[in-house]
């Protein structure tokens, strides 16, 4: 279990830290070794949420990382030394971008606040062009669930949290399916996943 882990969560990130900060800080650790980079974004405080969650491309570079980001004298411009590194829960592009789709909406993941996606450690100007061919229906099934996991959690127990996907609440409808370049048997899938779960609706 432990090799397939690729994954970090950065805990009490400071306000003052951007994605862009971020992005230059893992250019230091492992340029071009990382896809996924979501710095979630309050927009009525324009502050970071003091969580950041990062995807790297194998599990020896996420170990490096976690390493040097845990080494106090390594606290880089944009972190703090209370800054907590931990191994996520999420690993992989593909499943990345669907937990991400199903939290917070499709339209979240055009910018201005969507999140890092990186091909060849090249910035995807517009994350929505490639999450056919890196996110499957089984990965959109396995986000939900998780998805609807973690909101009875944070509707129990993390007060604050709870409010987390008010920031990112944007209904969808349907016929947005059709503007992203799914082949016909995934957009036929995903309709009726998405009509079944809900998954755009959130």
């Amino acid at each position: 279990m432990g090799e397939s882990l690729t994954s970090l969560v950065l805990k009490r990130v400071p306000p003052r830290c951007t994605s862009v900060v971020l992005v230059e800080m893992l250019d230091q650790i492992a340029e071009g070794k990382y896809d996924f980079v979501h710095l979630p974004y309050d927009i009525r405080t324009h502050k970071n949420l003091s969580l950041a969650f990062v995807n790297f491309l194998d599990h020896q570079t996420a170990v490096t990382a976690l390493d040097w980001l845990s080494t106090a004298t390594n606290c880089p411009q944009g972190l703090a030394p209370s800054t907590q590194v931990h191994w996520g829960q999420i690993n992989g592009l593909g499943p990345n971008l669907a937990h991400f789709i199903a939290r917070f909406g499709i339209a979240a993941v055009d910018p201005p606040y969507s999140p890092f996606v990186f091909l060849n450690g090249i910035c995807v100007s517009r994350p929505r062009d490639i999450i056919a061919s890196v996110v499957t229906p089984a990965m959109f099934r396995a986000a939900k669930r998780l998805v609807q996991q973690q909101r009875a959690y944070a509707g129990e127990n993390l007060g604050e949290a709870a409010n987390f996907d008010e920031f990112w609440h944007r209904p969808q409808q349907l016929s947005d399916l059709n503007t992203l370049p799914w082949d016909n048997e995934v957009r036929r899938c995903l309709i009726h996943l998405e009509s079944r779960y809900a998954i755009f609706r959130l």
